[in-house]
């Protein structure tokens, strides 16, 4: 298997440490955590930039480890991209979603059973076949 995307934390910062160098775009205010590569975004998200690698896979996971503090009142983005489409976010009930376009099938949105506040959860997000929680 091959990373085409690898968030990396440096001073105070975001970037893709994969070889692909993937342009990102932080939206509000990242903070590292002391442990390595993980961090927390304060009222913001992340944009993903055009990755014509991604965006011709048939399939790819995304996996993350999502530790909310607080429930807002509307949807929390934590990740988007316009090239390969796809979403994830919390919803105002504190369910973790996700959405991705899926070739020859349109939107598929996916949303998770229980609620994430206050419960660490990393979550397996595959495209094209059926995510697994945990």
């Amino acid at each position: 298997m091959k990373t085409l995307l690898s968030l990396q934390t440096e001073n105070e910062s975001i970037f893709d440490g994969s070889a692909n160098g993937t342009p990102l775009q932080i939206v509000g205010k990242i903070t590292s955590t002391e442990n390595k590569d993980t961090f927390k975004i304060t009222k913001g998200f992340i944009g993903l930039g055009s990755s014509s690698e991604l965006k011709n896979l048939d399939s790819f996971t995304l996996e993350a480890t999502i530790n909310p503090t607080a429930l807002a009142r509307n949807r929390q983005n934590i990740m988007e991209s316009q090239n390969p489409p796809l979403a994830l976010y919390i919803d105002n009930k504190g369910h973790l979603n996700g959405s991705v376009h899926v070739k020859n099938e349109g939107w598929v949105s996916l949303k998770s059973k229980r609620r994430l506040i206050r419960r660490l959860l990393k979550v397996m997000f595959l495209r094209s076949i059926t995510p697994r929680y945990g």
